[in-house]
């Protein structure tokens, strides 16, 4: 990927200025992992979809759409929604032709770890099993027993002289996996997750086991997750852009 924006960086590396201090590398190309490159490839993909007649929404930058297709735009992941099939796989060689190279999926079934089910009566179920067995594994929790609420009913304090956090995981990466799956498709772990969270730099054994209390809920209600349904007056909308 290449943009206006790229520049020659030059940087000194540690153990390299040994016997000739006035030296340094220049790095001739740049790494995925820079903080920059969210935004640079966001810029390049939407210049490109607007050369292509796709229009960004005004309630969610990530959203584009032409008439009767929908493109959406996490980080470097597309999703590509259409009526006609056809459309997609024309728009892909459209992008394809202004050098950003594809990793075409067939289904839309799943993406961003979201996987979404269409159901009989015409509603999708969005759920993220696949997240929670995540969990599951991180935590070694596999064969724990399920609980019937993501939480105790009180409040999860400081707990300033309680026991440190033994369990052998990660408490941020253990929470931050919750978060997500609260913000997508659990909205019912909200209060539970949202006390945890406030413990992330100093867990207490107390904290550890408000998170475990989560994740046995999660267990028992694996299979959960957001129904979405068609508005019709929105669906009207769509079909006559």
């Amino acid at each position: 990927m290449e943009t206006k924006d790229d520049e020659n960086t030059y940087s000194p590396v540690g153990g390299f200025l040994g016997e000739k201090p006035n030296q340094c590398l220049k790095l001739l190309k740049s790494i995925y992992g820079s903080i920059w490159a969210p935004r640079l490839f966001y810029n390049l993909a939407r210049s490109v979809f607007e050369k292509l007649g796709l229009i960004k929404s005004d309630v969610d930058d990530c959203l584009f759409y032409g008439k009767n297709i929908f493109v959406i735009i996490y980080v470097d992941d597309l999703g590509v929604a259409a009526l006609d099939p056809n459309d997609i796989d024309k728009l892909a060689a459209d992008i394809e032709s202004h050098s950003l190279t594809l990793t075409k999926k067939e289904s839309f079934a799943e993406y961003l770890g979201i996987k979404y089910t269409d159901l009989p009566e015409g509603s999708t179920l969005a759920n993220q099993s696949g997240l929670i067995k995540k969990i599951l594994l991180a935590t070694g929790m596999n064969n724990c027993t399920t609980a019937s609420t993501p939480a105790l009913n009180k409040d999860l304090g400081i707990d300033q002289e309680g026991v440190p956090m033994s369990e052998p995981w990660s408490y941020p990466s253990v929470v931050g996996m919750l978060l997500y799956l609260r913000n997508n498709t659990r909205p019912d772990i909200t209060v539970a997750v949202s006390q945890v969270v406030r413990f992330t730099h100093s867990p207490k054994q107390s904290h550890s086991s408000a998170v475990k209390i989560i994740i046995r809920y999660l267990k028992g209600t694996i299979n959960n997750g957001t129904i979405l349904r068609i508005i019709k007056s929105l669906l009207t909308l769509i079909t006559t852009l």
